[in-house]
């Protein structure tokens, strides 16, 4: 799912597989499931919440397609199907995943769940030996974090789903709820802290922080839990982490800090402790384009825009959010900002219905959905922390295909909850007759 750790980048690379892509074979299977599996596919559509969703996509999509592939940039059709309809397929069809993620959360979101903590667990587990023992496991990179100072930084090729098991064992270590697979998810979550801490990537701590803050705070809010109890189970988890990481990386708690000093010091002064400036030297070069195409953006391609600032000024990947006001322009991401405007809602509408369940009724009836809707929107959290990489969904698929799982789980947690409290009203009113 969604290039766990790189490893499907690595491994079903197109040499490895004769010249298929691996996103379109996992793509192809999901929807195979869907509709010859045994998942009623007629409940997608029946479900407003997701119908409504689905429509905002699949307009946004058309507007991709045909103003951001084909009009604005002024490609011949030939180039345009080259590009946009094949190589940029993944950013396409991953709008729709999270229709078989919906469908089979809705359907059986136990082992969804087990699924989840087993699979990332075992990714996460082959990522840290291969660091450790320098088993030939996974694709692991390195390179220097901080110039002479032969600090390595060892990264992954995708984090994004590996992510997830961060809030899902704090939910579940805090809530003291019982799961399967339990001493798995909190050995896999301790695991995945360690190699974001590796890492050293200020990024990627902006977003643990962000979901460790959020899924800690909503789980003692919902579940009415004292904090000094919680705060207690968290001091456990946090010292055997600590522990573990100084034990096998004993210098990357010191270079953990020195990333945290540096963001603090990029959010008030632009720069970090070693000199080195932020993303703020790439907007006049965007807001530049923006003014310049404000409706409909520049569409792909470099070619139409401006030779007046440097190309590497122009880097999606450095700043989407930027980037993708400037390729899609006002009308497509206002299209896209109604599809935000519904995710937000349909959070707001879980956070109330799980405030107003109790903790007693949440961990007897709804414990799989109420761990499921922590996790997501504690990763949404971490995503928009994170503002310079809103709209990254936009420019990477991988990006996508994680926003659109989150997406899909969302939407059948609200569905399950409101399914089972209306009958647990029915139930009430027939006693009461």
């Amino acid at each position: 799912m969604a290039n766990p750790g790189g490893v499907t980048e690595v491994f079903l690379s197109k040499s490895q597989m004769g010249g298929f892509y691996y996103f379109d074979i996992f793509f192809l299977l999901s929807f195979a499931v869907v509709f010859f599996g045994p998942f009623n596919a007629n409940l997608f559509f029946k479900n407003k919440t997701a119908r409504g969703i689905f429509l905002v996509m699949l307009f946004f999509v058309f507007y991709k397609i045909i103003v951001w592939g084909l009009i604005v940039p002024e490609v011949s059709f030939s180039d345009f199907v080259r590009y946009t309809l094949i190589r940029e397929r993944s950013t396409i069809f991953g709008f729709f995943y999270f229709i078989p993620v919906y469908l089979f959360a809705r359907r059986d979101i136990k082992s969804f769940l087990s699924i989840i903590i087993i699979f990332n667990s075992i990714i996460v587990l082959a990522t840290l030996l291969t660091i450790v023992f320098g088993l030939d496991l996974m694709q692991v990179d390195q390179f220097e974090r901080y110039h002479g100072s032969n600090t390595l930084r060892y990264l992954i090729r995708s984090y994004n789903f590996l992510l997830l098991l961060i809030p899902c064992a704090l939910t579940i270590i805090i809530g003291k709820i019982r799961v399967k697979y339990f001493n798995i998810l909190v050995l896999g979550g301790c695991l995945v802290v360690i190699i974001i801490i590796i890492s050293i990537t200020k990024g990627l701590y902006i977003s643990a922080v962000g979901m460790i803050v959020s899924a800690t705070w909503m789980t003692i809010k919902l579940l009415k839990i004292r904090v000094h109890k919680s705060f207690f189970r968290i001091a456990i988890a946090a010292g055997l982490l600590i522990f573990s990481l100084g034990l096998l990386f004993p210098k990357y708690l010191e270079y953990s800090q020195k990333a945290f000093q540096d963001i603090f010091m990029l959010a008030t002064e632009g720069e970090t402790t070693e000199g080195e400036t932020s993303r703020y030297w790439q907007i006049p070069a965007f807001m530049h384009e923006i003014s310049q195409h404000p409706f409909l953006g520049t569409g792909h391609g470099y070619d139409q825009l401006s030779k007046e600032f440097d190309i590497n000024q122009f880097d999606a990947t450095d700043f989407p959010l930027l980037a993708g006001m400037m390729q899609y322009g006002a009308i497509g991401i206002s299209i896209y900002l109604i599809y935000y405007l519904r995710l937000f809602q349909i959070i707001k509408g879980i956070l109330k219905k799980l405030a107003s369940l109790g903790r007693a009724k949440i961990l007897r009836f709804y414990k799989y959905e109420f761990i499921f809707s922590i996790m997501s929107i504690a990763y949404m959290v971490g995503y928009f922390l994170r503002f310079y990489q809103i709209f990254s969904e936009l420019i990477n698929g991988v990006e996508l295909i994680i926003m659109s799982i989150n997406t899909g789980i969302l939407i059948a947690c609200f569905e399950r909850i409101n399914i089972k409290s209306q009958v647990e009203y029915s139930s009430q009113l027939k006693v009461s007759d």
